[in-house]
């Protein structure tokens, strides 16, 4: 104990006396400030190192004394407990504060008005379907207000897919130019929306081109889930992307190389009766129903992601495969069936199994040692005299 007090307590010790040890303390980018305010900043990392150097040593020292006290039996084990359990807490509520302070936790009412309803959102949320989406003209793919009402086209994540990434810079965002070019212009809904292959398969039935007013409704936004008659097989991502131009999304669908066994030697026959409909949408399970009297070739406005959506018809795990680049595809059987998608990915549950068992593992061994320290003992007896 007293060489794990010496090195642990006295290497925060330094640091809290000299961190200047540590390094400068200087970032790459301080150069972009006047030299005053990166002289602050500097001294600012250095207090924060310090101050944390100081609780460590603190709580170290508080440590080490309890465990020297009960060393020489003068505390009993439930005390030592509960001590060592309150300097633990006390640690996590100190550094937790710092990333989820007092300032942080807002009623519900505020919480339910981070953004005011506009024109525009209170006429979309009149439209009762399922799910549609939606584009903002007011810099989409960087502002999320649209996200806290509707299903939206653009938004903002750090971590967003490459994949739809590149979709924004290649067909996305020339196609929202050509849009608005074509709106201010006052061309007609046909010539405006018609050749937008990527929105309209990401079904992009409204364009919110101003706050406070309603907005313009697409008619050429082609739902949750169509049928396609023909299909297009490309050598690659790169060709995939640059030929989704070129297409009818309602008619054709093209599928990179590495999916061609899943349509080789098929054709597809159109059946005008035939319809595919979203029945039941939740983020992680989506349900559709269709009726065909041939196989098809199906489309569904939904991202590919193969890490972790399996597809099910009629509750019988069936492969899906890329189209278009982005979207899931499936070839259905003739015939009244049901498909569903599910967000299944196996790392999770292996992970859930793993943390439970480990969770038993820690639970059963505090248990045998609270058994083992306070079941009672009993002494010898003294023999009568």
């Amino acid at each position: 104990m007293i060489k794990a007090l010496g090195i642990t307590g006295g290497l925060t010790l330094l640091f809290a006396l000299i961190p200047g040890i540590a390094g400068d303390f200087a970032a790459p980018f301080d150069g972009a400030y006047p030299e005053w305010l990166s002289a602050a900043i500097v001294e600012d990392r250095m207090g924060l190192l310090r101050a944390d150097a100081f609780r460590s040593f603190l709580f170290i020292i508080l440590g080490a004394l309890t465990l020297f006290l009960w060393h020489l039996k003068k505390i009993k084990n439930s005390v030592l407990l509960g001590i060592l359990g309150f300097l633990i807490l006390a640690d996590l509520w100190m550094i937790d504060k710092r990333y989820l302070g007092d300032d942080q936790f807002v009623t519900k009412r505020e919480s339910a008005n981070v953004y005011q309803t506009t024109v525009a959102d209170m006429e979309i949320l009149k439209d009762k379907d399922l799910s549609y989406r939606v584009l903002p003209l007011q810099n989409p793919w960087q502002d999320a207000r649209a996200s806290y009402f509707h299903k939206n086209v653009g938004g903002y994540h750090a971590a967003k897919l490459r994949r739809y990434q590149e979709m924004i810079e290649h067909h996305l965002s020339p196609e929202m130019e050509r849009m608005v070019e074509g709106l201010s212009s006052q061309r007609t809904t046909f010539d405006v929306f018609t050749g937008l292959p990527a929105l309209n398969m990401l079904n992009t039935r409204y364009i919110i081109y101003d706050l406070n007013s309603p907005p313009i409704q697409n008619p050429y936004a082609m739902g949750n889930a169509w049928f396609a008659s023909q299909y297009q097989i490309v050598p690659d991502a790169d060709a995939e992307i640059e030929a989704l131009a070129g297409i009818k999304p309602g008619i054709t669908a093209l599928i990179d190389q590495r999916f061609e066994e899943q349509v080789k030697g098929k054709t597809f026959v159109v059946d005008s009766m035939a319809t595919i409909e979203l029945t039941s949408y939740q983020p992680n399970r989506l349900t559709y129903k269709y009726q065909s009297e041939t196989e098809q070739l199906a489309l569904f406005s939904e991202i590919y992601y193969q890490d972790g959506w399996k597809s099910f018809i009629d509750g019988k795990e069936t492969p899906h495969f890329r189209a278009n680049y982005i979207l899931r595809s499936m070839i259905l059987p003739a015939g009244s069936h049901e498909v569903e998608f599910r967000f299944e990915p196996d790392s999770f549950y292996l992970g859930n199994k793993v943390s439970m068992a480990g969770s038993l593992i820690l639970i059963l061994l505090i248990a045998g040692f609270i058994f083992m320290n306070f079941r009672p003992r009993k002494g010898n007896a003294l023999p009568k005299s």
